[in-house]
């Protein structure tokens, strides 16, 4: 149900009886079984589980993206990571890299999560999920300031 608030229109009420035959039929309660993986002729599945992806995009008659360039490869994992764009030196760097791109792109990764953007990030994320707010009620407010930040008033 998420966190229903009464501003999200009328309160609905759960259920109060349990039915513990209904519940041991939950995905989670089942025992794990593994699944016989598709046998298909393609050079691109490189893995058990682009088998899957691959066995999926041809059942939708759809056909797997060209693999993605350095460029965009580092640009997706920064705003992934830290919420902004790469500087054009990390691009620049990851573009002339010369290692595989798998390993240049754990290295990228490894550098992202290592600055302050990336906690930032990801704390702001979590703070809004559970609806955190710097208030101490009756509209009075406190500021929360973090280094970089612009505090307009």
């Amino acid at each position: 149900m998420g966190a229903p608030t009464r501003r999200d229109g009328e309160l609905r009420k759960n259920k109060t009886e349990i039915n513990i035959d209904e519940g041991r039929e939950f995905w989670s309660f089942q025992p794990l079984v593994k699944p016989e993986i598709p046998q298909l002729e393609s050079d691109w599945a490189e893995t058990e589980i682009d088998q899957f992806i691959l066995a999926r995009l041809q059942k939708e008659d759809l056909e797997p993206v060209e693999e993605a360039s350095r460029r965009s490869l580092v640009r997706r994992a920064s705003y992934a990571l830290t919420g902004l764009p790469p500087s054009p030196e990390q691009i620049e760097q990851f573009v002339q890299d010369r290692v595989p791109r798998e390993r240049g792109l754990r290295r990228a990764d490894r550098q992202l999560v290592g600055i302050a953007h990336f906690g930032r990030q990801q704390g702001r994320h979590w703070l809004d999920v559970v609806r955190f707010a710097e208030s101490s009620g009756g509209g009075r407010s406190r500021c929360l300031k973090m280094p970089g930040d612009f505090v307009t008033t």
